[in-house]
């Protein structure tokens, strides 16, 4: 997917399809399911890169209708540690495929996103799960403290039957 970004509006991620290239919706609140292309049948890849909020509304569908816990990363262009965490944050979305969503949130583009959620320092991460956030912390660290950070905070996945 590193090729081509993730779309995101208030009713899915939008992939293209590896096989046939066509865009693809995945619904919210099926994140972490099978997909299957419409037109090739091919199957879908995971969101496995983070995604980028475009508004309020996307933002709020996403946090409110994921089946997905939902990493959200509160940064700046300006920031450096921001830009530092940007890599770690790719890894973590490779690495959480099916399992979570690395949500980017830039506070210069929204900044109501910010004010709303009371964010004091960038960057700031802060894990949402079905509608509520769970725990933050601010300032970056690697891909697998990060890991970590989300692991420690949601139950335990169930066993695949």
């Amino acid at each position: 997917m590193s090729s081509q970004a993730i779309q995101v509006d208030t009713r899915g991620l939008i992939v293209r399809c590896p096989g046939c290239h066509n865009p693809a919706r995945l619904p919210l609140g099926r994140l972490g399911s099978r997909f299957r292309c419409h037109g090739c049948k091919m199957d879908l890849p995971p969101a496995s890169e983070p995604v980028t909020a475009s508004s309020p509304e996307v933002f709020n569908a996403l946090i409110n209708a994921s089946a997905l816990p939902v990493l959200v990363d509160f940064w700046a262009a300006w920031c450096g540690p921001c830009r530092t965490l940007a890599p770690e944050l790719e890894q973590v979305a490779r690495l959480g495929a099916n399992r979570w969503v690395v949500f980017k949130v830039n506070t210069e583009e929204l900044p109501e996103l910010a004010h709303r959620h009371q964010i004091a320092s960038l960057p700031t991460l802060a894990l949402f799960h079905r509608g509520q956030e769970i725990t933050r912390q601010a300032g970056a660290a690697p891909a697998r403290e990060i890991i970590r950070f989300i692991e420690s905070h949601l139950p335990p996945a169930p066993p695949h039957l």
